[in-house]
């Protein structure tokens, strides 16, 4: 994947030289931090699959010239390599604290506002046959008594009026958010983005970062400008089921533990029942 990349790089940049081997373990992406000739430093990726870097191309094209540059901005695309070339952001990673996730939370607003919200009324539908492929792929993975839980949880999904989509992260988390050193907080990595129910960007973090520090959701509600009503907490709630099979798969089909226990981790704070609206949602 790389020598595809720089060959494309080529093309795009001139002549250029990496300087950082930014790729994550899946797999599924190669990501280079390279300088081209005039000392400029760009990011490069290239995808192996062609759904993450047209989710991608797309938010950068559509939604994310709204951020500003507060997420990177899309320098070339290539559709036969799946390769694309996006401006380097400055930040390092934010801290896990109620400043960066009050900035966030006002960033996510932007990002949602970005183009009017539309009707989604195949969402609880499109749930359940997702989930459905899910336990097909990996039957093993799930208890009976687990099967059974998840598939009750999404099945609720059709007891709640048909939601709204707006343009979502959807891998919106602190692992994704940099920060400068004037406190600026950008977000990267648009490759799961698309058109989705809004408390779905929450997910990643009601699940952990906020689980035991209630103080980190206020600081990013408050952000936000909005919380959710009690029943697109529901909403939330009932995806979070599918939402943890879909990591326990995932982490085992890609030789991640740790994504399948991650997703073990969310599937039982669902079935916990927490944190709900007793906890100040």
């Amino acid at each position: 994947m790389r020598e595809g990349l720089e060959a494309y790089l080529s093309r795009v940049l001139g002549s250029c030289r990496v300087v950082g081997e930014l790729t994550r373990r899946n797999g599924e992406t190669c990501v280079l931090e390279v300088e081209d000739a005039t000392g400029h430093v760009w990011v490069a990726k290239r995808h192996h699959h062609r759904g993450p870097w047209q989710r991608e191309v797309r938010a950068y094209r559509r939604w994310t010239p709204a951020l500003g540059d507060q997420a990177p901005a899309l320098r070339g695309a290539d559709k036969s390599t799946h390769a694309l070339v996006l401006s380097k952001i400055p930040g390092v990673r934010a801290r896990n604290e109620p400043t960066a996730h009050r900035k966030a939370g006002k960033l996510l607003r932007t990002l949602h506002e970005s183009s009017s919200a539309r009707p989604y009324p195949d969402y609880a539908a499109e749930a359940e046959r997702r989930l459905e492929a899910l336990l097909t792929q990996a039957p093993a993975l799930f208890d009976r008594s687990e099967v059974d839980y998840v598939r009750g949880e999404v099945r609720s999904l059709h007891d709640l009026p048909a939601p709204s989509s707006v343009p979502c992260h959807l891998d919106y988390a602190p692992r994704n958010w940099l920060i400068d050193d004037g406190g600026t907080l950008r977000v990267i990595d648009f490759a799961g983005a698309q058109r989705h129910v809004w408390v779905r960007d929450l997910m990643r973090m009601a699940f952990s970062n906020w689980w035991d520090e209630p103080a980190l959701r206020d600081a990013f509600l408050d952000g936000y400008g909005r919380r959710p009503s009690a029943e697109e907490f529901r909403l939330l709630l009932h995806s979070g089921a599918l939402t943890a099979v879909s990591r326990v798969v995932w982490g085992a089909q890609h030789g991640l533990p740790q994504v399948s226990e991650d997703g073990r981790r969310i599937l039982a704070r669902v079935r916990a029942h927490r944190p709900g609206p007793a906890a100040g949602w």
